[in-house]
């Protein structure tokens, strides 16, 4: 482990949050998350759009993330746009049979250079985000479960994103939370199994004192609350990553091309962060190389419901792939 003061010498590394939830009925016999609160996309309008939950609409119009043929596309428009990794949203073993066998399989086949780490969302059995169902030691043999599964059926395939030999793991804030005060005590059991690479979401660029002892970066999902407050320009980037280096971690930063959940009729926020015709992302991006971290997130490549994604529209075309690969390289090199 690092001591105080001293940070983690990293390749650079550019990595997309990745969405394997997408189901189609053609596919899988079932529409799911295209059907998200209430839409039907069994219902075409008349320029052939399905009805679905989404800020924009697929270029390649909707799919199921279980489908060789969809993550073959995604995985050569990732290889175009500099992406190294995805970090695959991972919400437990029941759920997540499917998707990454299918992905991992597909890179495997393929010969893809892209790997993948997972982004752990949530407790077992927790509801909400303080998990007061549950005492901690519950919630601890939870997770340890969790990370057994994923290491003895994931974390060992070539594909699987590693740094030093070690399996890296995302922590996502609700999960963060749900364990707040145990993520210590878990760190330390899971690494008398397995040496794993843990990168914690501080929730915010503001607060990264939030991901404590254990931990071997400090990552942000999404600084979209704060760009509701202040501009782009004023995020404290390199405050993050000086404050994750004297605390002996790595850091990520995440950029985002803009934000849209007007579409979701439970988000009572209606949070949105306008791309601007992509100058908030190219001003994120440029903010990101200057405070030099050890890699950069970005959020996302198809969260196709918040309207974060860079996977090509019928709205933007493959405009923020192509943008994306250019900062990628200038980042890189």
């Amino acid at each position: 482990m690092l001591s105080s003061g001293e940070s983690a010498e990293l390749e650079r590394k550019v990595l997309a949050f990745y969405y394997p939830w997408y189901r189609t009925k053609d596919f899988s016999g079932k529409w799911e998350h295209w059907n998200q609160e209430g839409s039907n996309p069994d219902r075409i309008d008349s320029q052939g759009r399905r009805e679905i939950t989404a800020a924009h609409y697929p270029e390649a119009g909707v799919y199921d993330s279980t489908d060789p043929g969809t993550i073959r596309r995604h995985l050569l428009e990732s290889e175009r746009a500099g992406i190294d990794a995805w970090i695959v949203s991972w919400w437990g073993r029941e759920y997540q049979l499917k998707p990454v066998p299918a992905i991992l399989d597909t890179i495997a086949q393929t010969g893809s250079p892209i790997k993948v780490a997972l982004y752990y969302e949530m407790v077992p059995g927790c509801n909400g985000y303080s998990c007061k169902n549950l005492k901690p030691g519950k919630r601890i043999q939870g997770v340890l479960d969790d990370l057994e599964f994923i290491n003895r059926n994931y974390a060992g395939h070539p594909a699987f994103l590693k740094v030093e030999n070690r399996p890296v793991i995302f922590i996502y804030e609700r999960a963060m939370l749900q364990a707040l005060g145990q993520w210590p005590e878990i760190i330390e059991q899971a690494r008398e199994k397995e040496n794993w690479f843990f990168s914690g979401d501080s929730a915010l660029t503001m607060t990264p004192y939030l991901v404590g002892k254990g931990f071997d970066q400090i990552h942000f999902y999404n600084p979209v609350m704060e760009l509701n407050f202040f501009s782009a320009r004023l995020l404290p980037d390199s405050g993050f990553v000086h404050f994750a280096h004297s605390e002996g971690k790595s850091v990520a930063l995440t950029v985002i091309p803009g934000y849209d959940e007007r579409r979701i009729p439970s988000r009572t926020l209606k949070i949105h962060a306008d791309r601007g015709s992509g100058q908030l992302y190219q001003t994120l991006w440029s903010k990101a190389i200057k405070a030099k971290p050890e890699w950069v997130l970005i959020t996302s490549f198809n969260e196709w419901h918040e309207g974060s994604e860079i996977e090509p529209s019928l709205e933007f075309k493959d405009s923020y792939l192509d943008l994306t690969g250019q900062f990628a390289r200038e980042f890189k090199h």
